[in-house]
């Protein structure tokens, strides 16, 4: 039971920062590029690039953190928390340095290393945290606390979004405060017991698998709902921040508004459903999920980009308020196997094929189409995603 709250307590002290500052730490990244090369696409196109690196570093390290777990899972959270804190710090810390910096050359490189070195921390943290769910299973929850848990982390775009704007928040402030959340995080881990989990695997063999006949299905599940991640997390939201005029606080009053539909109406909307069985209907299924990325096209302002996160939330049943927080739930909330393992890394794929795929019409085309085509490809993905949820459910 004490494990099982101090679990609790470290997830909800990590997931608040996350959802408070990861996000608006790839927009002023963005932001950053466009003052250097003074073009929207430009920007947009090498920070999409970063983020694809940051998926690559945790592709390449996911088979060896798997590994380790049989030394104990208790170590490798840590060690990721802390990654993660000391990225977030030293961003911030760059950018609250980088005025000092003398020479526009120098300036450049200061900046472009601390990018970096952010993105690559960020992997390797994605990379070595998982959560031990049989600890959190333990504690008996009530769907009140529950229920107030979310409307926390969903808070938290407009929270800050507010601070950024109306108060002078600096960015470099709120990097840092969420690295020192994210430290405040590791405490908790004090009452944790440990965990070990034996990965026969090496490393070879765990990409080797990937290609197996036995995990195709389950790969290719994991990549289109990578696709959908990647498009969720940064090509969406750099879209909304672009049609709202690159206002924080619109941002963040926005995601948070649709984060608040998703808890609300989303079990309203299921038992609708429900009762009129379209769930049921895979084609039915397949025409929301894809429908809902697909119009995301015609997204011209505020309130349609309201009625398209609505959409896009209470009809499809795999996306969380989690997703603000980085995705913590990728693992599903099961302990950790070799087909956790496949899954992750087909998710990481999915996230680094949008991103290149996104840059590679950028340059060739316009940045709308580009968005465009983005939406299109996840809201293909996405109903690949259904129909092979309902193959191996058929199968099972």
């Amino acid at each position: 039971m004490h494990a099982g709250t101090a679990l609790r307590t470290h997830r909800l002290l990590l997931r608040m920062a996350f959802s408070a500052s990861n996000l608006f730490a790839w927009l002023f990244i963005f932001e950053y590029f466009y003052r250097v090369s003074g073009d929207t696409g430009i920007a947009i196109v090498h920070t999409l690039l970063l983020y694809a690196l940051s998926q690559t570093i945790a592709t390449l390290f996911t088979p060896l953190s798997a590994r380790w777990l049989r030394h104990g899972m208790l170590r490798e959270i840590i060690c990721g928390v802390a990654m993660a804190a000391v990225a977030f710090f030293c961003l911030g810390e760059a950018f609250q340095l980088g005025h000092v910096v003398h020479g526009p050359l120098n300036g450049f490189y200061f900046y472009t290393v601390a990018i970096t070195g952010f993105a690559i921390a960020l992997g390797v943290y994605r990379a070595l945290y998982w959560v031990p769910y049989e600890i959190e299973r333990r504690t008996i929850q009530t769907p009140a606390s529950r229920f107030a848990i979310e409307i926390c982390v969903a808070l938290m775009p407009a929270f800050v979004g507010t601070l950024l704007v109306s108060y002078g928040l600096l960015d470099s402030w709120l990097l840092m405060i969420s690295g020192f959340v994210m430290s405040l995080s590791l405490i908790p881990l004090i009452w944790i017991p440990d965990r070990y989990e034996g990965f026969p695997w090496g490393y070879r063999e765990t990409f080797a698998r990937l290609i197996d006949h036995a995990h195709r299905r389950l790969v290719f599940g994991a990549i289109t709902d990578g696709i959908q991640g990647t498009a969720l997390l940064l090509i969406w939201p750099l879209a909304i921040f672009l049609i709202v005029g690159w206002s924080y606080e619109l941002l963040g009053l926005l995601l948070s508004f649709t984060l608040l539909v998703l808890l609300i109406v989303r079990d309203g909307m299921d038992g609708f459903a429900r009762r009129l069985r379209t769930v049921r209907s895979l084609p039915v299924r397949v025409a929301i999920v894809s429908s809902a990325w697909i119009g995301r096209i015609l997204v011209f302002n505020p309130a349609s980009i309201i009625v398209a996160d609505a959409y896009l939330h209470t009809g499809n049943p795999k996306i969380s308020t989690d997703h603000s927080a980085f995705e913590q739930t990728s693992d599903a909330g099961h302990f950790i196997d070799e087909y956790t393992v496949v899954r992750e890394i087909g998710l990481l794929i999915g996230r680094i094929l949008l991103c290149i795929v996104f840059a590679f019409v950028a340059s060739l085309f316009s940045l709308f189409v580009a968005f465009g085509a983005a939406f299109v490809i996840a809201g293909i993905a996405a109903g690949l995603s259904v129909i092979a949820s309902n193959t191996a459910g058929s199968t099972m």
